[in-house]
């Protein structure tokens, strides 16, 4: 299964199932998509603003749901590296 970064790597699988009842030949069928993922918990970060000034606040959202995008309530650790122009660590 390969996932698209537009869903954050997690992928799709269509599931058809049909049954038929042999004595009377009735059928019943459904399909479902079903969501695979790599980890039972999905992080997205919302911003504020979509500018970042250094020395002013910057918010973010931290949105915890399931691969069915059901919302959590998860405990997270958030880490922020700053990086100067030649991408060297300034601050963590």
């Amino acid at each position: 299964m390969v996932g698209t970064p537009a869903a954050g790597g997690e992928g799709n699988l269509r599931l058809d199932v049909i049954v038929r009842e042999r004595s009377t030949g009735y059928v019943e069928q459904t399909s479902r998509l079903l969501t695979v993922a790599s980890s039972p918990v999905s992080l997205r970060m919302i911003p504020d603003s979509s500018n970042f000034k250094p020395g002013l606040p910057f918010s973010v959202l931290l949105v915890t749901a399931t691969p069915d995008n059901r919302l959590i309530q998860s405990d997270a650790f958030v880490s922020v590296t700053y990086y100067g122009d030649e991408l060297e660590v300034l601050k963590e």
